[in-house]
Protein backbone atom coordinates (compact mmCIF):
# COMPACT_ATOMS: atom_id res chain seq x y z
CA UNK A 1 0.00 0.00 0.00
CA UNK A 2 1.54 3.87 -0.70
CA UNK A 3 0.31 6.80 1.21
CA UNK A 4 0.92 10.56 0.44
CA UNK A 5 -0.11 12.88 3.24
CA UNK A 6 -0.60 16.65 2.92
CA UNK A 7 -0.66 18.94 6.39
CA UNK A 8 -2.21 22.32 5.90
CA UNK A 9 -2.09 24.47 8.84
CA UNK A 10 -4.45 27.85 8.88
CA UNK A 11 -6.28 30.29 11.19
CA UNK A 12 -9.58 31.35 11.12
CA UNK A 13 -11.51 34.14 13.36
CA UNK A 14 -15.17 34.28 14.54
CA UNK A 15 -17.37 35.91 17.03
CA UNK A 16 -20.81 34.19 18.40
CA UNK A 17 -22.76 37.81 18.03
CA UNK A 18 -25.97 35.76 20.16
CA UNK A 19 -23.82 35.87 23.41
CA UNK A 20 -24.31 38.79 26.11
CA UNK A 21 -21.59 41.17 25.12
CA UNK A 22 -18.96 40.12 28.44
CA UNK A 23 -18.77 36.86 27.29
CA UNK A 24 -15.68 35.65 26.29
CA UNK A 25 -16.74 34.67 22.81
CA UNK A 26 -18.59 37.27 21.98
CA UNK A 27 -15.64 39.32 21.00
CA UNK A 28 -14.01 38.64 17.62
CA UNK A 29 -11.16 36.12 18.06
CA UNK A 30 -9.54 33.13 16.34
CA UNK A 31 -8.42 29.88 16.40
CA UNK A 32 -5.78 27.80 14.89
CA UNK A 33 -6.31 24.95 13.34
CA UNK A 34 -4.21 21.49 11.24
CA UNK A 35 -5.70 19.49 8.41
CA UNK A 36 -3.98 16.19 7.51
CA UNK A 37 -5.11 14.55 4.71
CA UNK A 38 -4.07 11.13 3.88
CA UNK A 39 -4.36 9.60 0.16
CA UNK A 40 -3.65 5.56 -0.23
CA UNK A 41 -3.73 3.36 -3.49
CA UNK A 42 -3.00 -0.30 -3.58
CA UNK A 43 -0.78 0.87 -6.88
CA UNK A 44 1.14 3.84 -8.26
CA UNK A 45 -0.26 5.84 -11.33
CA UNK A 46 1.81 5.06 -14.76
CA UNK A 47 3.82 8.17 -13.57
CA UNK A 48 4.37 6.78 -10.09
CA UNK A 49 2.00 9.05 -7.98
CA UNK A 50 -0.09 8.20 -5.31
CA UNK A 51 -1.63 11.60 -6.47
CA UNK A 52 -0.08 14.27 -8.39
CA UNK A 53 -2.18 16.72 -6.27
CA UNK A 54 -0.04 20.08 -7.58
Amino acid sequence: MFHITKEFHFSASHQLTSLPPNHQCARLHGHNYVVVVELSAKELDAHGFVRDYH
